[in-house]
C-alpha cells in the first residue's frame, strides 16, 4: 500500500510535474504487497501521486495532514475501523473519500464507495477520477470558507469603529472591540447580555429609549438607520461623547434576523475641528505676519498681521510670488530656505529685512516650518515674520552706547592709572619733606607745630598709600579670567611672609587646611588673601587674633573662607563694605583705605567668582570667596 505527500515528499521529477496538473494524490492501502504494487503502478501511470502501507494503522499516520485526495484500501486490511472515523471527518472538517476494494459487495462496512474484484482498469481509473474530483472541489470549498471567515473576524476586529450584532430578542451575538471598550464596563460582560439593559446602563433613559425603538424598527421593517453626528452624555460617566452611528437588519446564521450597528466616536474628529477653528481665529488675530507657500514660492495664504506687516491686502499677495517682499540684494535667501524646507529643517529666528508695499525696509524675524500634506510629504511652508525694526534700532543704540561707555571706561583707567602714578612723585616729595620738617625742627614749633608735621606726614602717607591702592584696582579691572591655573598654597605661604611682622606684632594663630589649584592671576589671589588676611589683624579685639582658612569643591568652583574673631560687622553693612574707599571706622582708630575689599571683589568678579561676608558684633567675621577650579 503507498501514498504521496505533494508538499513534503521528495516527489521523482516526473510525478512532481503530474502532480502540479492537478491528478490528485492517493493513498494505497493493502496487505497484498504484489497487488498493491500492481495497482499502484497503473495509477502512476495515469499521473497520480500514490504511496503504500500495508495496514490502517500506518495510515492513520499520514491521512491528518490533509494532503491525501483519496483513498483506496482492502476490506480486510487491519484497523480499517479506526481509519475509516477519521476518514469522516468532523464538523465543519470535510472527510476523505473512502473507496474499498472488496470481493464481496455484501460486506458490511461503511464506505463512500466499492471496486469489487475483479474490476478493470478503466473501472478502477473512472472511480478514482470521480472520487478524486470531489474531494478537491471540497477541499476547494473549504478553504474558501476559511478564507472568508479569516476576512471576516480581520474585518471585525480591524475595523477603526465599533460593530456588533444582537438578534430579535435583543441578545447581543458578536461584539468587536471596539464596540467593547466604547460600552466600558458592563456587569457580567457584554455578550449575551439584553441590549436593552446594556443601553440603559450606558445612555439616560430618554436617549436609551430612542435607541431600541430604533432598533426595532428596523428588525421588523428592515429599513435601514444612520444618524450624524449625535452627541449624548454617558450616564456612568457623566462625559459628553459624540457619535455617527448606522443599523441594518442581518440574517443570522440559525435562521433568524438581526440587527447590525456600526459606530464611530467622532468626538475627536470634533474637537479637531474645533482646535482647527481656534487656530484659524488665533493666526487671524495675530499681529505677527503669518503666511504660507508652496515650494515653487507661490503665496497661499496671509492673514491680517501680514497686510499690517508688510502693507499688501490678501487680495494683492495671495497668488503672488513671495519674492516681492525680498529685497535684490537677499534674493539669495530663498533659494536656502526653500531646500531647508524640503529636507524637512525647520529655521528659527532667523533675522533678516524683507520690502513693504511702500518700499521702505523693515526688519523682521522669521520661523519657517515645512507644510506636509495628509500623506506626510512636504509641499510648502509656513513662515511666520515678526517686525522687528524698532528692537534692532534699539540695540544699535544701545551698541553706540556701550561703545562710548567703553570709550569712556577706558579714559577713565587711564586717567585713574596715570594719575595714581604721576601723583607719586609730588606726593612723596611732600611726604620726605614733612619727615624732614619734623626731624629737624622737632620741639622749635612747640606742641601744636609739631602735631601739625605730624598731620602732613600721616596724610601724604594715607594718600601714598591710597594712590597705591587706586593703581591696583585699575589694574585688576582691566583683567579678563586667565586661563592659567595657579597653585594656592604657594601664594598663601608668600602672603603669610609678607604679613610675618603683622602676624608676631599681634601674636596670631593661623590655620590653613589644604588649599587647591585654581584659574586666577597669581598677583590677584595674593591681593585677596593679603586684604583679608591684614583686615582679621587690623580689626581685632582684645583676644589673641585667630585666623582659618579653608577651601571646599562646589561644582566647578572652589570655595574659600577665611574666618576671623575680631570684632565683626553689623549685617546691615556686610553689602557696604565691598565699595570703593568704603569705611565703618574713622582712620584714628583703624587704619586703612578703604579700598581692600574693594579690590578683592573686583579681581574675583574678574575670575568669574563673587566674595560675599557672614558676620555679626563681636562675633568675628567669615569672608567667603568662590573661584573657578583649574581643569
Amino acid at each position: 500500500m503507498s501514498a504521496v505527500n505533494r508538499r513534503n515528499l521528495p516527489f521523482p521529477p516526473a510525478e512532481r510535474a503530474q502532480d502540479e496538473r492537478n491528478t490528485g494524490v492517493i493513498l494505497l492501502a493493502d496487505s497484498d504487497a504484489s497487488r498493491c504494487a500492481a495497482l499502484g503502478q497503473v495509477l502512476r501511470r495515469k499521473g497520480y501521486a500514490v504511496r503504500r502501507v500495508c495496514d490502517g494503522a500506518t495510515a492513520l499516520d499520514i491521512v491528518p495532514d490533509r494532503t491525501v485526495d483519496l483513498v483506496l484500501a482492502d476490506a480486510g486490511i487491519p484497523d480499517l475501523d479506526q481509519l475509516r472515523e477519521v476518514l469522516r471527518g468532523s464538523g465543519a472538517q470535510p472527510g476523505i473519500p473512502l473507496v474499498l476494494l472488496t470481493s464481496n459487495v455484501q460486506e458490511e462496512i461503511e464506505a463512500d464507495d466499492y471496486l469489487v474484484r475483479p474490476f478493470s482498469n478503466r473501472e478502477l481509473m473512472a472511480r478514482v477520477a470521480t472520487h478524486v474530483r470531489m474531494s478537491r472541489l471540497c477541499a476547494d470549498r473549504e478553504e474558501t470558507l476559511k478564507r472568508q471567515v479569516r476576512q471576516f473576524e480581520t474585518l471585525l476586529t480591524q475595523i477603526p469603529m465599533g460593530i456588533f450584532i444582537a438578534d430579535s430578542n435583543f441578545r447581543v451575538r458578536e461584539a468587536n472591540k471596539v464596540a467593547i471598550a466604547a460600552f466600558g464596563e458592563i456587569p457580567g460582560g457584554l455578550i449575551g447580555r439584553d441590549l436593552s439593559e446594556v443601553i440603559r446602563h450606558v445612555w439616560q433613559e430618554r436617549y436609551a429609549d430612542e435607541i431600541l425603538a430604533i432598533f426595532h424598527h428596523t428588525v421588523e421593517t428592515g429599513e435601514a438607520w444612520a444618524a450624524r453626528e449625535r452627541g449624548e452624555r454617558r450616564r456612568d460617566s457623566g462625559l459628553k461623547e459624540y457619535f455617527e452611528w448606522r443599523v441594518d437588519r442581518i440574517p443570522l446564521a440559525d435562521g433568524g434576523l438581526g440587527v447590525v450597528c456600526y459606530f464611530r466616536n467622532v468626538g475627536e474628529r470634533r474637537r479637531a475641528e474645533q482646535n482647527a477653528n481656534l487656530l484659524a481665529s488665533i493666526v487671524e488675530s495675530s499681529e505677527d505676519a503669518i503666511v504660507s507657500k508652496n515650494l515653487n514660492g507661490r503665496i497661499l495664504s496671509w492673514n491680517r498681521g501680514a497686510e499690517h506687516v508688510f502693507g499688501y491686502s490678501a487680495d494683492e499677495a495671495v497668488g503672488q510670488q513671495i519674492e516681492m517682499l525680498i529685497p535684490p540684494d537677499r534674493l539669495q535667501e530663498e533659494p536656502h530656505i526653500i531646500t531647508r524646507m524640503k529636507r524637512g529643517e525647520r529655521v528659527e529666528h532667523f533675522e533678516t529685512v524683507r520690502l513693504r508695499k511702500d518700499g521702505r525696509r523693515i526688519n523682521v524675524s522669521l520661523t519657517i516650518s515645512p507644510l506636509r500634506d495628509a500623506n506626510g510629504r512636504i509641499v510648502g511652508a509656513s513662515k511666520v515674520a515678526r517686525d522687528v525694526t524698532a528692537r534692532v534700532r534699539q540695540e544699535q543704540e544701545l551698541q553706540r552706547a556701550n561703545r562710548a561707555l567703553e570709550r569712556a571706561n577706558a579714559d577713565l583707567q587711564h586717567f585713574a592709572w596715570s594719575a595714581s602714578h604721576d601723583l607719586q612723585e609730588p606726593l612723596r616729595m611732600v611726604a620726605i619733606y614733612s619727615e624732614l620738617l619734623r626731624r629737624k625742627f622737632a620741639g622749635q614749633l612747640g606742641a601744636t607745630g609739631d602735631e601739625y608735621i605730624g598731620y602732613t606726614v600721616l596724610g601724604a602717607k594715607r594718600m601714598e598709600n591710597l594712590l597705591r591702592n587706586l593703581r591696583t584696582y585699575t589694574h585688576v579691572s582691566t583683567l579678563a579670567a586667565p586661563a592659567e591655573e595657579v597653585d594656592t598654597a604657594a601664594i598663601f605661604s608668600r602672603t603669610l611672609q609678607n604679613l610675618a611682622a603683622a602676624i608676631e606684632a599681634n601674636g596670631a594663630k593661623i590655620e590653613c587646611g589644604t588649599l587647591p589649584k585654581v584659574r586666577i592671576y597669581e598677583f590677584q589671589l595674593e591681593q585677596i588673601f593679603l586684604n583679608l588676611i591684614a583686615n582679621a589683624l587690623r580689626y581685632r579685639t582684645d583676644a589673641v587674633p585667630e585666623i582659618a582658612v579653608a577651601a571646599e569643591r562646589r561644582g566647578n568652583d572652589w570655595l574659600f573662607s577665611v574666618r576671623d574673631n575680631g570684632i565683626g560687622i553689623e549685617p546691615k553693612f556686610h553689602d557696604q563694605i565691598f565699595g570703593v574707599f568704603k569705611r565703618l571706622h574713622g582712620a584714628a582708630d583703624y587704619s586703612g583705605t578703604g579700598m581692600g575689599l574693594a579690590i578683592c571683589q573686583r579681581a574675583i568678579e574678574r575670575a568669574g567668582g563673587r566674595i560675599w561676608v557672614e558676620s555679626a558684633p563681636n562675633r568675628g567675621s567669615t569672608f567667603y570667596f568662590t573661584v573657578p577650579a583649574a581643569a
